[in-house]
C-alpha cells in the first residue's frame, strides 16, 4: 500500500475497528437519540444547560460517530464528506420536524444547533484520524 492510499484508507490507524462495530454504535446511539427527542415534553425533566447546548453536543456525538462508519466503509473523499454531513442533517431535519407529532416544538435554530454539532464532530473525527495517519507514517 502506497502512502497515500495509506492516509484514505478506511481501516487503519487509531479507528482500526470492526465496520459491524461502527455501525453497531451508530445505530445503537441514534435511537438512543430518537428515544430521548420524542419524548412528550412533560416527561422532561427540567435542565439548567441550554437547549441548544444540548442539541449540539448530541449531533457532535452523531457526527463523530456517523464519520466513524464513514471511515470504516469507504475511502474518504470530499464527497463522502459533504454527502455524510448532508445525509446527517437530512436526518437531523427530521428530527426536529417529528418532534411536533408527539407535543414539542421544533425550532430551526435547534436545527442549527444540529448543524453546527454534526460539522463539529465530523471535523473532530477527521482531524483526530489525520493527525494519527501522520503519527504513523513518520514512526
Amino acid at each position: 500500500m502506497d502512502e497515500a492510499s495509506s492516509l484514505t484508507s478506511p481501516r487503519t490507524g487509531l479507528f482500526l475497528i470492526s465496520p459491524r462495530l461502527a455501525r453497531g454504535a451508530l445505530v445503537v446511539y441514534i435511537l438512543c437519540l430518537l428515544t430521548l427527542t420524542h419524548l412528550p415534553i412533560a416527561s422532561v425533566p427540567p435542565m439548567q444547560t441550554s437547549d441548544k447546548l444540548l442539541h449540539l453536543l448530541a449531533y457532535f456525538a452523531q457526527g463523530g460517530f456517523a464519520t466513524l462508519v464513514l471511515l470504516t466503509h469507504f475511502p474518504i473523499s470530499i464527497f463522502s464528506v459533504i454527502t455524510l454531513f448532508m445525509l446527517s442533517a437530512l436526518f437531523a431535519g427530521l428530527d426536529e420536524w417529528t418532534q411536533s407529532f408527539v407535543g414539542r416544538y421544533p425550532d430551526w435554530r435547534d436545527w442549527y444547533a444540529d448543524l453546527i454539532g454534526l460539522s463539529l464532530g465530523i471535523t473532530a473525527t477527521l482531524l483526530i484520524h489525520g493527525l494519527d495517519m501522520l503519527w504513523r507514517r513518520k514512526a
